[in-house]
């Protein structure tokens, strides 16, 4: 498919299924004037510490379900940074990638960065930026406000079509919220994508059993720019 859609709410260093969505796509809309979900994503992840799986979170200001993703704003992000860096640096001690990566990471948590969509967003782009992939991107609050009152599938078709777009990917969760037929009443084709995972292996432990549903900062302390390139390409469209 050409001049392929994907619109995702704003994930903080997501896992590499993310990454595959936004790869799958030639415009990526980030959907950051939804409401925040509590205990979801947009805010934290995991990483391996100490050969175990370690949830991090970026603490947040007033974090509420009926405020946008735009308007909350990260607490006290310097801290955390310097917190999580000093974890980062320990528990990836044996990546060669590491000082690549900890750049990496310390770029997208820029304290000028204004809300929890800011600082998803720039870890997304940055990602993309480190394996050498030009992506368009696009924030719904900022080229498609007039969307903004439209019913969930509905806008979702409407941003595809200003896009100048006739193909949309969801992720595979979106199966049991969107109807392909809808769609393509819409003059939209539909697909979702359903990723695959590879395996690799552990810097610091060989032994460490893989885990998929890690932070995209996994990855790339354990792999080079061009390996991680397999791993984007790892889903098919349904």
């Amino acid at each position: 498919m050409n001049n392929t859609v994907a619109i995702m709410q704003p994930y903080v260093f997501p896992y590499i299924g993310y990454m595959q969505l936004v790869h799958a796509a030639d415009k990526f809309v980030f959907y950051d004037d939804v409401n925040f979900i509590k205990k979801g994503w947009i805010n934290r992840n995991s990483i391996m510490l100490n050969d175990g799986s370690y949830r991090f979170t970026i603490p947040l200001k007033g974090q509420s379900q009926n405020s946008l993703i735009k308007d909350i704003e990260p607490l006290n992000l310097e801290v955390f940074k310097e917190k999580f860096m000093k974890q980062l640096d320990s528990s990836y001690k044996s990546s060669p990638f590491r000082y690549d990566v900890l750049n990496y990471v310390q770029e997208s948590l820029n304290y000028e960065l204004q809300s929890i969509s800011d600082v998803a967003i720039s870890s997304v782009k940055n990602f993309f930026t480190y394996v050498g992939i030009e992506k368009d991107f696009f924030i719904s609050s900022k080229n498609f406000s007039s969307t903004k009152n439209l019913g969930a599938a509905e806008r979702l078709m409407a941003i595809t079509k200003e896009l100048a777009s006739e193909n949309y990917i969801n992720s595979i969760g979106g199966t049991s919220l969107y109807c392909k037929n809808n769609f393509a009443i819409n003059g939209i084709n539909l697909r979702f994508l359903k990723s695959s995972f590879l395996p690799y292996s552990h810097c610091n432990n060989s032994s460490i059993e893989f885990n998929s549903g890690l932070s995209i900062i996994d990855i790339m302390m354990n792999l080079p720019p061009d390996e991680i390139l397999a791993h984007l390409d790892g889903y098919e469209l349904v």
